[in-house]
């Protein structure tokens, strides 16, 4: 989709110091990971770095109005911090 190297992509999607990339080649990267949706897997990132950034949110019951939306909150705000949230 953007006739770049693997390694190119992953540089400009992890705004790595060490990928020299140009302006154009960042905007294609950007416009095709916002089509694709793509999402970072943070599990994966986790193997590599050898820490998770995962939230485990333990709830006694997800059958209410309230707590759904709660949930939501905090699922939000954890992913815009680089969290992952695991709920049980």
């Amino acid at each position: 989709m953007t006739n770049l190297a693997v390694s190119t992509v992953s540089g400009i999607l992890n705004e790595s110091p060490h990928c020299y990339a140009g302006g154009s080649a960042r905007k294609r990267v950007k416009q095709a990971a916002a089509e694709l949706g793509y999402r970072p897997n943070f599990l994966s990132r986790g193997l590599r770095l050898g820490k998770t950034n995962t939230l485990g949110l333990i709830v006694p019951s997800i059958h209410t109005d309230v707590t759904l939306s709660k949930i939501e909150l905090i699922e939000t705000l954890a992913w815009n911090s680089g969290y992952n949230v695991f709920i049980v």
